[in-house]
């Protein structure tokens, strides 16, 4: 019988590379080398440098086929108003060590059948939507995949690249939209904050929610939900 107080198993990784991928954002990846570790997409793991005490916690970026093909991690992670890390990870470089303590969480994507899922995401939130929508191109390559993507500016955009390439693929239909971008810019997306116009945008009856993002935003983004009629089993959110 399994024990209830035993803790997560802690890994610990060498960093593989550190990458900006947003104004305030890096993707980090650590290798797993010969460790695995089993997760859904959506679940997190808690993160700090080896050795020293705190942890906080990450939604894990990228799928688990990615994870076994590439054997390795990957992690979204917001820099503060100076640029750095936060003291549990700062400074972070190739080579350095990192626990990892996990997996954990409940968030992912909805049981049952269905044949469309629109992701939304706000800010870093796009984090574990970017390990969903690898694991269904990977799984289930007939589920028609929508990213709804809200940022700040457009420079607060994590894997605009990627996303924009599977947009021209036609294997992700993407909505881009910046609250603050100045409209003197040439920013290609769409300005303001996410409306019913963008979440009705080829619902069917088999459609399916997943939302993460800031408190406020999921908030917002489920009672627009709730307005167009969507059942609660069709929409899971994560705050942080």
């Amino acid at each position: 019988m399994p024990d209830p107080t035993a803790q997560p198993p802690v890994l610990v990784l060498p960093v593989r590379a550190v990458r900006r991928v947003a104004r305030r954002a890096v993707l980090v990846r650590l290798d797993l080398g010969g460790s695995t570790l089993t997760f859904t997409p959506g679940q997190a793991v808690n993160l700090g440098r080896h050795g020293q005490p705190r942890r906080k916690p990450y939604s894990i970026a990228s799928a688990p086929e990615d994870a076994a093909r590439g054997a390795a991690l990957e992690f979204l992670i917001a820099l503060d108003a100076q640029g750095r890390l936060g003291e549990h990870l700062d400074p972070l470089g190739p080579g350095d060590l990192v626990d990892v303590e996990g997996p954990f969480g409940s968030f992912g994507l909805p049981p049952g059948a269905w044949d469309r899922c629109v992701l939304v995401g706000g800010g870093t939130g796009v984090a574990p939507l970017r390990a969903m929508w690898r694991h269904l191109r990977a799984t289930r390559p007939a589920v028609e995949v929508a990213l709804l993507y809200s940022v700040r500016t457009g420079d607060d955009v994590a894997f605009r690249d990627e996303v924009e390439a599977l947009a021209r693929a036609s294997a992700v239909s993407l909505t881009m939209t910046a609250t603050r971008e100045p409209e003197t810019s040439r920013w290609p997306g769409e300005r303001g904050r996410l409306t019913a116009r963008h979440l009705a945008a080829g619902l069917t009856p088999a459609t399916v929610f997943v939302v993460c993002g800031p408190p406020a935003f999921v908030a917002h983004v489920t009672a627009l939900v709730g307005a167009l009629g969507i059942a609660p089993d069709r929409l899971v959110t994560e705050g942080w």
